[in-house]
C-alpha cells in the first residue's frame, strides 16, 4: 500500500488523450473511476502531484476529493497545524501591527509643517516600524502647539498610522506653492515686502540682496538645529531693467521721450517706481528702469 495518495475529481473531455500523457510521462494512475462523459475519479501518488498538475493544466479541471495511504492521519494532522499556525500567526501580526509606526497622514495644513512633526516625533521615540502608542501622540501635540503660528492641531492614532490634523493661525494666498529647496534671488533686487508662512525668512523689507543670495530657507530652527519643512512664502521686489535706445540723430528731448516709451513698451506690465537716462554717445542713450515685481505668491 502506498505511503500517501491524492484522489481527484478531473472533468474535461478526451480521457484517453489524458490517460495516454500521464502513462507518458510516468505518473501511475493507481485507480480510475469514470463517472460520466466528462468527470472521472484518479488516484495518484502523492509524489507525482506536481507532475500530473503540469499535465492537466489548461485541459482538465481538477478538484481534489481526499488524501489517503498508511500517513494519510498523520499527514492531515501535519497539515491541520500549519493552517492553525498561520491562522494565529496573522491574527497575531494583526494585532501587533496596530502598535507600529508605518508613517503619518497630513491633513489640513499639515503638509507645511512635516518637516518640524517628524523630528518632534523621532525626539520622542516615534520612528519608522518602532512602537508607538496615543500618549506619545499626545505628548508630541504639546511640542508642537507651542508654535504661536498654529491654531489647531490634533494627532491621533490610526492603526499603525498618526493622523495629523493642523490649521495654521495665518491664511495663506490661494494656490500657495510650497518649494522643498531655499529660495534664492535669480537677481540683483530690493525687497519690497516678504511674508513667510512656513519656513524661514534669511532677509526682510527694506534689504538689498545680490543673486544667488538665499532670500528664505525650507527650514525651521528648533534649538540652533535646522529642521526641513516646506517652504511657503509671498516676496515682491524692486527690480531694475536696462534700455539702450539708438537714434539716426543727435538726442534731444523727443529722443529721451521715445526711448522712455520704448523702454516701458520692452518692460511689459509692470509697476514703474522710478526711472532716469544715461548718455551713452550722441546718438544713444541708456533708460534706467526701477519697477516692482512679484517674486512669488503674488
Amino acid at each position: 500500500m502506498k505511503m500517501l495518495t491524492k484522489t481527484f475529481l478531473v472533468t474535461g473531455r478526451n480521457r484517453n488523450l489524458l490517460f495516454d500523457k500521464l502513462k507518458k510521462y510516468g505518473v501511475n494512475a493507481l485507480k480510475i473511476q469514470i463517472i460520466d462523459e466528462k468527470q472521472t475519479k484518479i488516484t495518484i501518488d502523492e509524489k507525482d502531484t506536481l507532475k500530473y498538475f503540469a499535465i492537466c493544466k489548461n485541459s482538465w479541471y481538477n478538484k481534489e476529493l481526499k488524501i489517503g495511504g498508511v500517513c494519510a492521519p498523520f499527514y492531515l494532522m501535519i497539515k491541520k497545524a500549519i493552517i492553525t499556525v498561520f491562522i494565529l500567526a496573522f491574527f497575531a501580526i494583526s494585532y501587533f501591527a496596530d502598535f507600529i509606526y508605518l508613517g503619518a497622514v497630513y491633513q489640513g495644513d499639515a503638509g507645511l509643517y512635516k518637516g518640524q512633526i517628524e523630528e518632534v516625533f523621532k525626539d520622542i521615540g516615534i520612528k519608522k516600524y518602532s512602537n508607538f502608542s496615543q500618549s506619545q501622540l499626545d505628548e508630541a501635540s504639546s511640542i508642537l502647539q507651542k508654535d504661536k503660528d498654529i491654531a489647531f492641531l490634533t494627532l491621533k492614532k490610526s492603526g499603525s498610522k498618526a493622523v495629523v490634523y493642523l490649521k495654521t493661525a495665518f491664511t495663506p494666498p490661494e494656490k500657495l506653492q510650497a518649494f522643498e529647496t531655499d529660495f534664492i534671488a535669480s537677481e540683483d533686487m530690493k525687497i519690497l515686502n516678504i511674508t513667510v508662512y512656513s519656513g524661514t525668512a534669511m532677509v526682510q523689507k527694506g534689504d538689498t540682496v545680490k543673486k544667488g543670495q538665499v532670500i528664505a530657507k525650507a527650514c525651521n530652527f528648533i534649538k540652533e538645529e535646522q529642521v526641513p519643512t516646506l517652504l511657503t512664502l509671498a516676496v515682491s521686489a524692486e527690480c531694475t531693467f536696462e534700455y539702450l535706445y539708438k537714434s539716426n540723430y543727435k538726442i534731444d528731448d523727443s529722443c529721451k521721450q521715445n526711448a522712455l516709451v520704448m523702454a516701458k513698451f520692452m518692460l511689459g506690465d509692470y509697476q514703474v517706481l522710478s526711472h532716469k537716462l544715461e548718455y551713452i554717445d550722441d546718438y544713444s542713450v541708456k533708460v534706467i528702469i526701477k519697477y516692482e515685481k512679484n517674486l512669488i505668491g503674488g
